[in-house]
């Protein structure tokens, strides 16, 4: 009983970790200072002139280059960490016995699969949104 619950303490820890870096690199849709929803609504009741909105343009070019660098920083980093990780992974894999890793390659499969099904709808969901943004235009 003790190894089981033992295995499976173990098992969440590696998983929480392997599931952060995760979703910390996941490529997010661009985002300027405020969403496209945000916008539409603020604009209409600001009534910009073009000199205002081609400055704003510009502003908001500028500001998803910084933002740009610094997640090109981040996954140096972030690829640091899982390689760590996997490192980890690894060591623990050792002290198991046969039964525990058979449990345990069976648990990361289905995490496995809970993930492609998470990008297949976040590729969806990023289709949806360039196809609304290129209606816009």
């Amino acid at each position: 009983m003790k190894k089981g619950m033992m295995t499976a303490v173990c098992a969440i820890v590696l998983s929480l970790g392997i599931v952060s870096v995760q979703a910390q690199q996941k490529n997010m849709m661009p985002r300027g200072p405020m969403s496209q929803s945000q916008e539409g609504n603020v604009f209409d009741y600001l009534n910009l002139t073009n000199e205002q909105k081609e400055a704003h343009e510009k502003i908001k070019a500028a500001t998803q280059e910084k933002i740009v660098e610094i997640r090109k920083e981040m996954k140096v980093y972030l690829d640091k960490i899982e390689d760590i990780r996997a490192e980890e992974r690894v060591e623990f894999e050792k002290i198991l016995t046969p039964e525990q890793k058979d449990i345990f390659d069976q648990y990361l499969a289905e995490i496995e699969a809970r993930k492609a099904e998470r990008k297949a709808r976040n590729d969806e969901m990023r289709k949806q949104y360039e196809a609304r943004k290129a209606a816009k235009k």
